[in-house]
């Protein structure tokens, strides 16, 4: 990130960059308890998106098995206290809309970005592809 300023007394602008020594934190910290440096912080680097923190991980549990060359059309719902912002797949040749709930998987993967509500409650994403088990999750709200 950077930041700059230019003044009215014809000196030359000033220039700070600022986007290093950033820690990240999930979860929620009392004012006092994150003054006091107890919880698990960790450095991230700018730029970062805060909503989007974890990383794929195919050997996860929900990870489930990989196939390289699949290119399943696939169906995102989501349902509950959230709604789908965006659907991606990585591949840079692709057309199709990201704002569509309907995607081609390029090498067996696909991305759903989903926005929470305000308000507490379950978002359940579901997807679906002609010839595959449909699969669930339901993540909490608070």
């Amino acid at each position: 990130m950077h930041l700059s300023h230019n003044n009215s007394y014809g000196k030359p602008r000033q220039q700070e960059l600022f986007g290093f020594d950033w820690f990240f934190h999930l979860g929620d910290l009392s004012p006092e308890t994150a003054r006091s440096g107890e919880q698990d912080w960790r450095p991230v680097s700018w730029p970062h998106d805060w909503s989007v923190e974890y990383a794929y991980n195919q050997h996860a549990p929900s990870g489930g098995n990989l196939v390289p060359n699949a290119s399943n059309k696939l169906h995102v719902a989501v349902s509950g206290a959230g709604r789908l912002l965006g659907l991606d797949n990585g591949d840079p040749e692709s057309k199709e809309l990201y704002t569509s709930a309907d995607r081609a998987a390029f090498a067996g993967m696909a991305f759903a970005i989903v926005q929470s509500a305000r308000s507490a409650g379950e978002i359940t994403i579901t997807i679906t592809s002609e010839g595959l088990e449909r699969a669930t999750l339901t993540v909490p709200v608070r």
